[in-house]
Order: C-alpha cells, then structure tokens, then sequence
C-alpha cells in the first residue's frame, strides 16, 4: 500500500479523490493549511509520503492576486519542499486556463501559454515550482460539481468534465511513472451545453462578452487528451 497525502483534503477533488485512496491521508486547511510554512513543517516532518497529490488551492473567483499568489505559487513551493525532501511523487493539478484565450483547442501539453486571469497566471507559477522537481507531474483540466445556472454561454467551448471523473483520472495518473505535463478533459462542448443537458434545460444561452467578470473568456479552452489515453488507456 502506498503512503498518500492529498492536500486540500476539505475540496470536492479531494473528496472524490478519496472514492480511490480511501487510506489516504487528507488533511484540510485546519490540519494542513501549505500556504503556512510553519504548518506545513509540522505536517510533513511528522509523516512520510510516495505520493502527494497537491489539490489545495485558492480558487474563489474574487480572491486578490495576493491571495492567489500566496495559497498557489508560494504554497505549491512549500509542498514540493517537503515532496522532494521525502522523494514522493507530486501530482499538482493546474488549471485548463493556461492556454491562450484567443487561441482555439483542443490544445496540447506543448502549446505555448498566456494564462487568461490572475488565478490562472498563479497556477502557472504553481507548475513552474513543479517543473523543477523531476519527480513531478501537472495536470492540467477543469472540472465540475453542480452547474444549475440560468445562463451560460455558447460560444465558448471546454473540454470540463465531471469532478468524479477527474479524480478517476487523476488517481490513475498518480500511480503511473508518467512525469511533466499530462491534459485531461472530455468532448469539447460549450457551457450551455453541459448545463442545458445535465442540469438544467432551461438554461439561457448567452455570449462570452455578456459573462461579467475582468477578464476575457475563452473562445476554446478545450484540450487534446492524446497522452491521457495513451498513459492509462481511458
């Protein structure tokens, strides 16, 4: 049995993750909060990993870039310290949001990126401190809980999938030898499409330029899962 540690253990991935690693250890912030060296020492020094899936992060759409930076650059940092320090495996899940949002999917690991937002630029920052532990492995997707919204928009297409599905993935990554950069996502389709199929049919559809939020919505954050498939045959 491998020794697991999935951080951001209070998250809907975390949780789902769980469904696979039901031995795993998942601390929530109370427990584990990465953004805290102090913390995350008390953590890790106590407790010795093969594997540390890096789930934690600050998401809220309104969080200050000092926020993000703080939870998912500075963060990232202290939890690949301790990976590296006891030779476990990171698995870090990135964020979809990387690609350009000008430029149309599906997109592939090698593509060039501009992250779209703040919260996307710290991921980013969060896969380049991976990138330098050669023992590491970003994913990279967007996935879902509950999407019952009255309005969402058609002219943007994503590859998101469920949030269980993910974590079906992401376990099967974690316990590959797959390192670097790895997409994972389902068919492309817009978000109305999802919403208006799955959870409520009678979403409004409406045009990305309508979503009120400081940054532009991608026409095509889908991605191409070639190397997905081709690592755990799904």
């Amino acid at each position: 049995m491998i020794r697991l540690c999935i951080t951001g253990g209070g998250g809907r991935l975390a949780q789902a993750l769980l469904t696979y690693f039901p031995y795993a250890d998942a601390p929530g912030r109370d427990f584990l909060d990465v953004a805290d060296a102090a913390s995350c020492r008390r953590w890790f020094s106590s407790r010795t990993y093969d594997v540390v899936i890096h789930a934690a992060a600050a998401t809220a759409h309104d969080a200050t870039p000092a926020t993000y930076q703080h939870h998912n650059v500075v963060g990232t940092s202290q939890v690949a310290h301790w990976a590296r320090k006891q030779g476990a495996r990171l698995v870090y899940t990135s964020t979809d949001y990387v690609y350009p949002a000008w430029i149309s999917g599906p997109h592939q690991e090698t593509d060039p990126v501009w992250p779209v937002n703040t919260y996307a630029w710290s991921k980013l920052g969060g896969e380049a401190v991976c990138q330098l532990y050669d023992q590491s492995l970003i994913v990279r997707g967007s996935w879902y809980g509950h999407l019952d919204q009255p309005s969402a928009t058609t002219d943007g297409y994503t590859s998101k999938i469920p949030v269980a599905r993910a974590a079906a993935w992401i376990a099967g990554l974690a316990t590959s030898t797959a390192t670097g950069i790895v997409n994972i996502g389902g068919a492309r389709r817009s978000l109305w499409e999802i919403v208006v199929t799955e959870f409520n049919p009678n979403c409004r559809p409406i045009s990305r330029s309508q979503v009120p939020v400081p940054y532009t919505i991608p026409m095509d954050s889908s991605v191409d899962t070639t190397r997905m498939r081709n690592l755990i045959g799904r």
